[in-house]
């Protein structure tokens, strides 16, 4: 398949596969010299960061690691391979700052997932994290199985937000499930845990970045949110990316688009992503600006062309 390389995008998404991967990175490289901003996602990113860095930079990074429970991860036809540790620390020594996801309410999770998660998460180095509350979607097959069982608890969609218990769980009460979700973005992003979280790393400045990068979006969350309010998030930008790229210039944007474009750590009483037929999606967290208006170009299926 032929595609039009000669229109102006705000944004470019990329889900890079073995079988495309240098097709791939020459859409990148074409639409980076043009200052679009890009953004690289897929299993052959993840496991291969200095390569798709050299194209495409590569500061921070998304990784589902959905749950620590072999039974989990096999019941919602997960495959990841468990060298998690390994990879993140091979992301951190790169300097590419982790952003981890956890699904919460699971069959094999009982109460004490969300104490053990939150310690796995800062004793792994992860730069932020983000916390969701498995949701069984209508037309999944994981809303169907929990319906036969007599689990669904009401059809109230606005709930199905993956900040709300929809279904008893299995080893838990939902209040527990509810408590238990909020109380680890507490714990997570406490002072304490955010230091020992970026001690983890040996390189001294991306210890630094990793600390910055956390507790300035998480602990001063409020001002965050006045800003966007105010239409100042765009005067913020520059300084920001400098800090956090960790050199003297910004990366370039595109411009103008009046977006973060970087998906930020999300709090409890924000939007997300839940559980559907084995995979996680969800919507934005709510602290984005509205994407009205803005060309944004998606290449999933770039591998015919």
């Amino acid at each position: 398949e032929r595609l039009d390389t000669d229109d102006s995008p705000d944004l470019v998404i990329i889900q890079v596969y073995i079988t495309n991967a240098r097709r791939s990175y020459e859409l990148v490289d074409l639409y980076r010299a043009r200052g679009v901003h890009v953004c690289l996602g897929g299993l052959h990113v993840t496991s291969l960061p200095e390569e798709a860095a050299a194209h495409a930079g590569l500061p921070r990074i998304l990784i589902g690691f959905e749950s620590l429970s072999t039974q989990n991860l096999v019941a919602t036809n997960k495959s990841q391979n468990h060298h998690y540790r390994e990879t993140i620390n091979r992301l951190s020594d790169l300097g590419i700052m982790v952003n981890g996801s956890f699904v919460f309410g699971l069959d094999a999770d009982g109460p004490d997932v969300f104490e053990r998660t939150v310690e796995w998460a800062v004793s792994s180095g992860l730069t932020t994290a983000t916390f969701h509350i498995a949701t069984p979607y209508p037309g999944t097959a994981y809303h169907q199985e929990l319906a036969a069982a007599g689990r669904i608890l009401h059809q109230d969609w606005e709930r199905y937000d993956t900040r709300h218990a929809v279904f008893r769980p299995a080893n838990m009460t939902v209040g527990q499930l509810e408590a238990g979700y909020r109380r680890s973005y507490e714990q997570f992003y406490t002072w304490r845990n955010i230091a020992a979280s970026a001690g983890r790393h040996d390189d001294r400045n991306h210890a630094l970045r990793h600390f910055a990068y956390a507790a300035g979006w998480k602990r001063f969350e409020p001002a965050w949110n006045y800003l966007i309010k105010a239409g100042q998030l765009n005067r913020m930008l520059p300084p920001l990316e400098t800090i956090l790229a960790g050199k003297g210039q910004p990366r370039t944007l595109a411009e103008p688009t009046g977006l973060d474009l970087d998906e930020q750590p999300r709090g409890p009483d924000q939007g997300g992503a839940g559980r559907g037929t084995g995979a996680t999606g969800g919507q934005a967290p709510r602290n984005h600006c509205c994407t009205l208006g803005v060309s944004v170009r998606s290449q999933s299926a770039i591998s015919r062309g």
